[in-house]
C-alpha cells in the first residue's frame, strides 16, 4: 500500500463524459500514488472503460481535469501523454518479431537502434522471455503475447501504466498465474498503474486499492479487504461476492455494533456509527452463516431453516436456505453434509454481519 503522503502520479478530478443524453462518467474523482496499483471494477456499462479512455487521451473530457505527474492532459493527444496502455487483445504488430514489438515505442520516441535493442532485451529479461527475442508473434501463446504487450508498454517508462482488461482473454489458470507475476513486476519496478477489470478476483489479487463504479459514478474506493468487510452501499455489498441483505430491528446500539433481531432470532452486527433508526439493513456473507442439524448448536440464531438447494464445486458446498420465507446462503468446505428439504439450525459469526448505510 502506498503511504497517503506519497506523490500522486495520477489525479482524476471530477471528470465527466457524455454520449448524447447518456452520462457515461459522472464527476468521478480519484488519485493514484507513486508505485500504487488501483483497479477500477464494475459491471458492463459502469463507465470504467470510458474513464480509462479519458486517462489515455483516446477520449476527450466533457468536464473536470486529469493530471499525470502534475501536468494536465486535458486536450492532449495520446502520443503526448506520459502513459502506456496494455490491451486485452495485445495489439501486437504481426509483421514484427518479439524484440521489434517491444522496441517499437522506443523507436517512435527517437531512441537509436542499439539503445532500443538493449532496452528491449532488458524488458524481455524482466518478463522471462529472453529466449523469444527473434520469434514471430504468431508463434506465441496467449500468455506469452500478454507478457510481450506488457514489456512493450513498460519499455517506454511511462509515468502511469494503463491496463485495459489485460488478462481477460486467457484461461483461468494462466490468468491467475499472470496476475501474480504482473503485480509482482509492477511493484518491483515501483510502477504506478490503473487497472480496469470486471473480474473481482483479478482486482483483489493485483490492486492496492479498488474503486467500484456503477452507472458512471464512483461508489467506493478502498483496500480490497476493507471493501469486502465494510461496503458502504447495497450495490457494493452485493456486487462484491455473494451475500444476503435483510431488514432487522435494532435492539441496542453502540459505536462498534448493534444487537438486532430478525425472524425471531437475535444477533450482533458491525457498524461504523450507531444506528440512526430502529430499522437497519444488514448484510450477511455466506461464510458468516453456519448451519447444523437440530440439537448440534448450543444457541442457534434460527431454528428449523430449510435447505432449498445444494451446490457443490468439489472444494466448497453452497447451501441456499429458506429462513422464515427469506432466502439466505451458507458456504462450507468440502462435500455436502445436507440435502435439499432437510431442516437445519443456523448461527452467525460474532460481529460478522455488517450494517449497510
Amino acid at each position: 500500500m502506498t503511504p497517503p503522503d506519497s506523490p500522486r502520479d495520477l489525479v482524476i478530478d471530477a471528470v465527466s463524459k457524455t454520449y448524447g443524453a447518456t452520462l457515461a462518467v459522472d464527476r468521478v474523482s480519484l488519485d493514484v500514488g507513486h508505485g500504487e496499483i488501483v483497479a477500477i471494477l464494475g459491471p458492463s456499462g459502469s463507465g470504467k472503460t470510458t474513464l480509462l479512455g479519458m486517462v489515455s487521451g483516446r477520449l476527450g473530457l466533457d468536464g473536470g481535469d486529469i493530471r499525470i505527474a502534475g501536468r494536465s492532459i486535458a486536450g492532449l493527444p495520446p502520443d503526448r501523454i506520459d502513459a502506456a496502455t496494455v490491451f486485452q487483445d495485445y495489439a501486437l504488430f504481426p509483421h514484427l518479431n518479439v524484440l521489434e514489438n517491444i522496441g517499437f515505442g522506443l523507436r517512435m520516441k527517437g531512441l537509436g537502434k542499439a539503445e532500443t535493442r538493449a532496452a528491449a532485451l532488458r524488458m524481455l529479461e524482466l518478463v522471462g522471455l529472453a529466449e523469444f527475442a527473434e520469434r514471430a508473434v504468431k508463434q506465441l501463446s496467449g500468455g506469452q503475447k500478454q507478457r510481450v504487450a506488457t514489456a512493450r508498454a513498460l519499455a517506454v517508462q511511462p509515468a502511469v501504466l494503463l491496463l485495459d482488461e489485460p488478462l481477460g482473454a486467457l484461461d483461468r489458470q494462466i490468468r491467475q498465474r499472470l496476475q501474480r507475476e504482473l503485480a509482482g513486476l509492477l511493484r518491483e519496478l515501483k510502477m504506478t498503474a490503473l487497472l480496469v477489470t470486471h473480474d473481482q478476483e483479478e482486482a483483489f489479487a493485483m490492486a492496492d486499492r479498488v474503486a467500484i463504479m456503477q452507472a458512471g459514478r464512483l461508489q467506493q474506493i478502498d483496500a480490497p479487504g476493507e471493501l469486502y468487510r465494510w461496503p458502504r452501499t447495497e450495490f457494493v455489498a452485493t456486487f462484491l461476492g455473494a451475500g444476503s441483505l435483510l431488514d432487522a430491528r435494532c435492539l441496542a446500539s453502540d459505536a462498534a455494533g448493534i444487537e438486532c433481531e430478525a425472524f425471531g432470532g437475535q444477533f450482533r452486527a458491525r457498524c461504523r456509527v450507531p444506528a440512526a433508526s430502529s430499522q437497519v439493513r444488514v448484510l450477511i456473507r455466506p461464510e458468516q452463516l453456519q448451519i447444523a442439524r437440530p440439537g448440534e448448536l448450543t444457541a442457534p440464531v434460527w431454528r428449523g431453516a430449510r435447505i432449498a438447494e445444494v451446490l457443490n464445486s468439489g472444494e466448497v458446498t453452497r447451501y441456499r436456505l429458506d429462513v422464515a420465507g427469506t432466502p439466505l446462503e451458507s458456504v462450507a468446505l468440502g462435500l455436502p453434509r445436507f440435502v435439499p428439504g432437510e431442516q437445519v439450525d443456523c448461527t452467525l459469526e460474532h460481529d460478522g454481519p455488517v450494517v449497510i448505510g
